[in-house]
């Protein structure tokens, strides 16, 4: 494979930081796990290569690196396990793993590990909390050695905090391709790896700039969006409120989930003159047993009036163990007969005019709020946070609005 010329500075450069942006096709992620490859070959290196969600290197990204190193002929040079890859030439380390698995998240373990030279974030937009970023990044500090941190990603919402931090605040270009305040800037799109795409790709590309051009342009063109094209909620579009009394009636819908890569997500708000108003979310990848005691903890400190709870899946469960410990407040089941989207597309316009947000929500809300603004009718996954409010809106109609 053919690698863009953009990609040398991945060998060349002396920054800390290295910020691999572009779109579908552009060969972005294939020229970093080349320069890892190569990088292994120097002696004393100790790579972490992550994803926020990761179940099973061996099924996903241990291939893709078996993969280069059979291009490069240099099978006699690596042993393989199901997380790891050691250079035995020079023996340095690659290790992968996932910021959030099955077990819960990793981050502490991640930055115990001793000795990081080099920390590869792969799929960097969907890691939405900084902190979890500021503690790992910490850990890259070995002395005698370059040390490095490379963030490879999709660009989407301009809400991220890493167009904030990288971008917005330092006045970087979107588009600059070069080095600023030790950060080394690398912009590409299909356009720099035609050589590599299928006819096919291309074809679709071309359909989507046609039909959906907001959509091409972060999905294909790598560009930062202010909101997500054909979101059924747009997050710049929100009405929002600068402070709320504790007034009206409190009411939470939960959409439950039981780890794995669904969100369990609780929406909490106030229904005040037939609108609501959201404070706070819980939303979250632990399993139900800890989100049990945390929702307690939020239905006592909140004084929650009325809980609805989705019985689909774990939630009949769920809504079960949440009436023997909650027994003073009144909890209503809901089965959710429609898909997702559905339901989600059916309540969005209701949701715009209907619900206003807060100007300086908390961290978990935050996160909330951006997942539920980037469902499109193309998502596949993704959608709990807007799905949760959709449910919320729906109950709140029936039971309380006239």
């Amino acid at each position: 494979m053919k690698l863009n010329s953009k990609y040398k500075s991945l060998w060349t450069t002396k920054c800390f930081i290295t910020i691999v942006t572009g779109g579908r096709g552009s060969g972005k992620s294939f020229a970093v796990g080349d320069f890892i490859e190569n990088l292994s070959f120097q002696k004393g290196q100790k790579i972490l290569f992550t994803r926020y969600t990761l179940y099973s290197a061996s099924d996903s990204i241990i291939p893709e690196f078996e993969e280069k190193i059979e291009r490069e002929g240099h099978q006699q040079y690596f042993r393989v396990t199901k997380a790891d890859i050691t250079n035995i030439a020079s023996g340095s380390e690659i290790m992968f793993r996932g910021i959030k698995t099955l077990s819960g998240n990793q981050t502490a373990k991640l930055k115990s590990i001793e000795g990081l030279t080099c920390w590869v974030l792969d799929e960097a937009e969907e890691l939405i909390d900084e902190l979890v970023f500021n503690v790992i990044m910490q850990s890259i500090r070995k002395k005698g050695i370059q040390n490095r941190i490379i963030l490879i990603l999709n660009p989407k919402s301009k809400t991220h905090w890493i167009y904030k931090r990288f971008f917005e605040d330092p006045g970087v270009d979107p588009e600059f391709n070069g080095e600023h305040n030790n950060v080394c800037y690398i912009k590409t799109s299909y356009f720099d790896n035609l050589d590599n795409l299928s006819d096919e790709f291309i074809e679709e590309a071309n359909r989507c700039k046609e039909f959906t051009p907001g959509i091409y342009r972060y999905d294909y063109m790598g560009e930062w969006v202010l909101f997500i094209e054909g979101s059924f909620i747009r997050y710049d579009d929100l009405q929002r409120y600068d402070k709320l009394n504790k007034e009206g009636t409190v009411v939470c819908f939960i959409d439950t989930a039981d780890e794995g890569t669904d969100h369990f997500a609780a929406l909490f708000a106030r229904l005040i003159n037939n609108k609501l108003y959201p404070f706070d979310a819980i939303f979250n990848l632990v399993n139900l047993n800890v989100n049990e005691v945390i929702c307690k903890d939020r239905f006592d400190t909140h004084g929650a009036d009325r809980v609805y709870v989705e019985t689909n899946t774990f939630g009949k469960y769920f809504l079960r163990n949440l009436r023997e410990e909650n027994p003073a407040i009144p909890f209503y089941g809901m089965i959710a007969k429609t898909n997702k989207l559905g339901r989600i597309m059916n309540q969005s316009g209701w949701i715009m005019q209907f619900s206003v947000w807060p100007k300086h929500p908390n961290d978990e809300l935050h996160k909330f709020m951006l997942q539920m603004c980037s469902v499109t009718p193309e998502s596949k996954e993704d959608d709990d946070a807007a799905d949760a409010m959709a449910g919320l809106a729906f109950m709140a109609r029936r039971d309380f609005i006239r």
